[in-house]
């Protein structure tokens, strides 16, 4: 026993074996393989805690992005990822792949913990079923017994898994689509308050108030007195003035054996003022094309 007076230092190794650099070198593109899955998952994670209120119906609002599009493994590059991922797992032969790695448990956990946060947003069968095809997946490149498979035959069964998990998550995706229209329906039929009798009763007293003007707008323009029908169509305001003007320089010189044309009639009466026709030719298509009420 040493004396208790004697103390001991604990210093890290300044060497490493030849084995256990074997063995970081041997994982390592695993690793950077299986890091921006990881990565992927957190962000999704953080997404939807972030949505999930609106989800289960807690909370109404606009959102950019909503979980149909986020888990979409064509739209969020997940495809490209998990196709680089598996073509490193590829390389290495069955039963060697380093399958419980800290990084391949982290890929991992993360993917069930995704599952796990979507599944507080709402039931659907769809989460449960891509996590089936995600054990499904882990098993294969797993691959324990070296003599199960052939490289052929591994590498044919990880591109099966692989598909099929990936169509799991589109069909994550279509639940959240599913979910987003009936909550896009909730809001749109909830916002709107019940309507009273009395409510009724006052739209309809605006319809009538609505139609008793309008009938004697109808009466007054009626027995209002006009030189001609197209009075009645005519624009108001400055523009109706400016057509005015044309029509009675065209009826003055018609009267007088020598009319202008419509066009030189437009042109010596427009001039450029506020609420005018903005050009001559303006002036004159609308006259042009009500030639006839000239």
């Amino acid at each position: 026993m040493p004396e208790p007076s004697e103390t001991f230092t604990y210093n890290r190794p300044e060497t490493t074996d030849d084995a256990t650099f074997s063995r970081i070198e041997f994982i390592r593109p695993v690793e950077q393989a299986a890091q921006p899955i990881i990565d992927h998952n957190v962000k999704l994670v953080h997404a939807v805690r972030e949505l999930r209120p609106w989800y289960r119906g807690e909370r109404d609002g606009f959102h950019s992005e909503l979980l149909s599009t986020l888990l979409d493994p064509d739209a969020n590059h997940a495809c490209d990822m998990l196709e680089s991922f598996i073509a490193v797992v590829k390389c290495y032969r069955p039963g060697e792949f380093p399958a419980h790695c800290c990084k391949m448990r982290e890929l991992e956990f993360t993917t069930r913990y995704l599952m796990h946060e979507l599944g507080k947003c709402f039931d659907s069968p769809a989460f449960m079923n891509a996590i089936t095809h995600f054990g499904y997946l882990l098993f294969t490149w797993s691959a324990p017994n070296r003599e199960a498979y052939t490289a052929a035959d591994w590498a044919s069964r990880l591109d099966t898994r692989l598909s099929r998990f990936v169509q799991s998550f589109a069909d994550v995706a279509e639940a959240c689509r599913l979910r987003e229209r009936q909550r896009d329906a909730e809001i749109a039929f909830g916002a709107a308050p019940y309507a009273t009798a009395e409510d009724v009763r006052a739209v309809a007293d605006d319809v009538k108030r609505t139609i008793r003007r309008a009938k004697r707008n109808i009466i007054k323009d009626a027995h209002a007195k006009r030189e001609s029908e197209a009075d009645r169509r005519a624009p108001k305001g400055e523009r109706g003035r400016q057509i005015a003007a044309v029509r009675k320089l065209v009826r003055e010189g018609r009267a007088n054996g020598n009319p202008p044309t419509i066009l030189q009639a437009c042109r010596k009466v427009w001039t450029a003022v506020k609420g005018g026709y903005p050009s001559d030719m303006a002036l004159y298509d609308y006259c042009h094309s009500h030639e006839s009420e000239f």
